[in-house]
């Protein structure tokens, strides 16, 4: 957390000093348009490709096929058009890289690793925690034996 706080800041601060430098070297009209129209580009990266995200999610379920990949590319995606709608120019060029392909391969590649090994690690906490509390409980009911059925007729 205190990790994430201080990436934040630092971002901002180095945002500012970025805005403050390049508008006294090209002009803050310039500074300015180019905000306005990054926050643009933005809205419509938001709004229509996270549309066609949910297309090819639903395309790929139709195809009966796990929509992972189409999932986190839309993620990448909405992440980035967060990144531009921000006002810096530090956010903008996170949020155009993001939307490179090999970029966002990349970082899919990544966050899928990323969630395979938390769900290895939370299958195997779980499995430990309920095969020990499993057997503390019921190691003093589990009774074994032999079971044979004996018909009456046969008495």
């Amino acid at each position: 957390m205190r990790k994430g706080l201080f990436f934040f800041v630092t971002m901002f601060v180095i945002d500012i000093y970025l805005l403050i430098n390049i508008s006294d070297a090209v002009g803050p009209s310039l500074v300015v348009l180019w905000l306005f129209f990054s926050s643009c580009f933005a809205i419509y990266l938001i709004k229509w490709q996270g549309l066609r995200g949910v297309k090819l999610a639903r395309h790929t379920i139709e195809k009966r096929q796990l929509p992972e990949n189409a999932i986190f590319t839309s993620m990448l995606v909405f992440c980035s058009g967060v990144l531009l709608l921000l006002p810096g120019l530090l956010t903008d060029f996170f949020g155009i890289v993001l939307l490179m392909p090999n970029v966002q391969s990349v970082c899919v590649a990544l966050i899928q690793r990323t969630l395979a090994s938390w769900v290895i690690s939370f299958s195997v906490e779980k499995s430990t925690n309920s095969s020990s509390s499993s057997v503390s409980t019921t190691s003093t009911q589990v009774i074994e034996g032999e079971f044979v059925e004996v018909d009456d007729q046969l008495r």
